[in-house]
């Protein structure tokens, strides 16, 4: 009898799991249709009621018990990544409207913990202010790397990309780290800085921010062998009269290498094989 009852919860287990995971499977092929129909959307109207099911249908699978580790490569048009110590995801995505672009996004923790990245228009965030998810400045982030700040507490580096106006694209390095509460707070001083003639400052910037012309390619990447952000260097691109206008990368390399308690700049890396 025994045994004839743990094969009932076995089964029970089972059938349980599969429901759950056919669940998630059927909204995750939703999301996938909501983004068609904002891809053929002919009025922000539309695009906007299908992001804000697009958010509804991602929160009720997040906050579904085991879904940190859901897997989202079916999932096309939404950025997923996932720190190395496996204690926070990051969700983003944008939609093109027709007088801006707004960006979304979920923070989510391994205890299952979700908070909602809101953003009602995107803009260039400032080097040294702090932005929580109520302000959020709105982004694609594509890396994130774990490191341990002066107090000895978990924060992360995340590498992201946006746009806030046609001519240029921004890239951003910020720090992600938690306050007393366990809420989440993007810009912390971690940066050190230099004047043009290589002295350091006696302030560390919160995050580094790179504005670029939209028609070049700027590379930012965190080399995991070197452990060190590398990014190109950015100089004058359009100039008129004598106000420059953009910047693109002058074939030069500069970094940021985590040391101690603070991200230490590197100027002019000697670098190979770069790749976009």
């Amino acid at each position: 009898m025994k045994n004839i009852k743990i094969i009932l919860l076995f089964c029970y287990f089972c059938a349980n799991l599969f429901s759950q995971t056919e669940k998630i499977v059927e909204n995750q092929e939703r999301i996938n249709s909501l983004f068609d129909k904002i891809i053929s959307a002919k009025n922000d109207t539309v695009s906007l009621i299908c992001n804000d099911s697009i958010k509804l249908v991602l929160d009720d699978i997040l906050q579904k018990e085991n879904s940190f580790f859901v897997d989202f490569e079916n999932v096309t048009h939404l950025g997923k990544i996932t720190s190395s110590d496996r204690q926070v995801n990051i969700f983003t995505w944008n939609i093109p409207l027709e007088d801006r672009t707004l960006f979304n996004g979920f923070i989510q923790l391994a205890d299952g913990t979700l908070f909602t990245l809101e953003s009602k228009t995107s803009f260039k965030p400032l080097e040294n202010n702090q932005y929580g998810t109520t302000n959020w400045y709105g982004a694609l982030y594509y890396g994130i790397v774990p490191f341990k700040n002066v107090a000895k507490e978990t924060c992360y580096a995340l590498a992201g990309w946006s746009i806030y106006k046609p001519d240029t694209n921004v890239k951003v390095i910020d720090i992600l780290s938690f306050d007393e509460e366990n809420i989440p707070v993007l810009g912390l001083p971690q940066f050190e800085v230099k004047d043009e003639d290589g002295n350091k400052k006696d302030f560390l910037k919160s995050r580094i921010v790179f504005e670029y012309d939209s028609q070049t390619v700027m590379y930012l990447e965190y080399n995991t062998q070197k452990k060190r952000f590398e990014f190109d260097h950015l100089s004058p691109m359009k100039v008129i009269d004598g106000k420059i206008i953009s910047y693109a990368t002058d074939l030069s390399i500069d970094g940021y290498k985590f040391k101690k308690d603070k991200w230490f700049y590197l100027d002019d890396l000697k670098f190979k094989n770069r790749h976009y």
